[in-house]
């Protein structure tokens, strides 16, 4: 193959420029091969390009598509529960604009706005960011997703989207600083991600301060139940708008087989008899994870994360289901 043929097999991937002149000079520079290295060549050069296909459809089948369930900045600061932000910055002909946040001691609800410049209509697709950071300490732990949220005007310039912040419960993100930043957009048009991808995707900064109320309310439940016979309590349970955390007890050790380091442990038994709450209007809270406590099973937390679900109000729960068997509950 001469340069000129590789020129053009790049052409139709559109890798980076250093990318075909470092596999160009690779391929033509030494000795001349014979024919059966020309044939290795020619098969690393087709693995190349395929790496370069490969990579290409993972990075777009990664983005994430809209969600249609994502709670509305509007809902929440109806509720009295969101606070507004408004910064913005803008790379490459597009702006992101902070647009409130919800927030407590363990988890953060960032509502964002991904505008063109020009004005432009986004209709519904996929849309992404290859990576975004909050700038916060090394030390402190943390997670967090992003979600592109249904937009209720298709015509306009905009789509919503939001990240959603866990610290895993490890420090207190009430009145936190973020210095929020996201890198790598690609958007629901192929060629233009493609231009983006040219122009170096994109950055992003915003800094703002999450609020420091973080709307904690503790509860003395003292409800009593059982477990495959043996006594439990739902001792406390501690609410925000965007969290609720549980603490049982029990004196006989009945949440043993919810311990992976027990020798009682049972997942398939843990996953039918995990506590549920259950709201006003029949619908439900079961826990985000598997919990954690003591392996005899004396004291075990459960954790329970609006996620996508309207603000929550203790006023609603009404029980809580154990398996099939769900006690009246109060709290207050």
């Amino acid at each position: 193959m001469t340069e000129q043929d590789y020129r053009r097999l790049f052409d139709r991937v559109s890798p980076g420029p250093e990318l075909v002149e470092r596999t160009i000079k690779a391929a033509e520079g030494g000795v001349r091969p014979r024919r059966k290295r020309h044939l290795a060549r020619r098969v690393a050069v087709i693995a190349a390009a395929a790496a370069l296909l490969g990579g290409m459809a993972t990075s777009f089948a990664a983005v994430k598509t809209v969600s249609p369930n994502a709670v509305k900045l509007e809902e929440w600061t109806t509720a009295g529960l969101g606070t507004p932000v408004g910064v913005s910055a803008s790379d490459l002909g597009w702006t992101v604009t902070v647009d409130g946040v919800a927030s407590d001691r363990w988890y953060a609800y960032i509502l964002c706005t991904l505008s063109r410049d020009d004005g432009q209509a986004i209709t519904q697709g996929n849309f992404g960011f290859g990576t975004f950071d909050f700038g916060f300490p090394y030390r402190l732990n943390w997670s967090a997703s992003i979600h592109w949220l249904e937009d209720s005007d298709p015509t306009d310039n905009q789509v919503p989207f939001a990240l959603y912040v866990n610290n895993a419960d490890s420090w207190d993100m009430a009145g936190t600083a973020v210095d929020l930043t996201l890198w790598g957009l690609s958007t629901a048009d192929r060629a233009e991600s493609w231009a983006l991808l040219l122009q170096g995707g994109g950055r992003w900064e915003l800094t703002f301060t999450l609020p420091a109320e973080s709307k904690v309310q503790d509860f003395t439940a003292g409800l009593e139940f059982q477990i495959e016979g043996k006594p439990a309590i739902l001792e406390t349970v501690s609410c925000t708008p965007l969290e609720m955390i549980a603490t049982f007890t029990s004196p006989d050790g009945a949440f043993a087989p919810f311990s992976i380091t027990s020798d009682d442990f049972d997942r398939t038994w843990r996953e039918e008899n995990s506590p549920v709450f259950v709201l006003a209007d029949g619908t439900e809270w079961a826990p985000d994870s598997t919990g954690g406590g003591l392996s005899d099973g004396s004291l075990w937390h459960y954790s329970y994360q609006c996620g996508d679900k309207e603000p929550l109000d203790p006023g609603d729960i009404v029980g809580l289901r154990i398996g099939e068997t769900v006690c009246p509950l109060t709290l207050e």
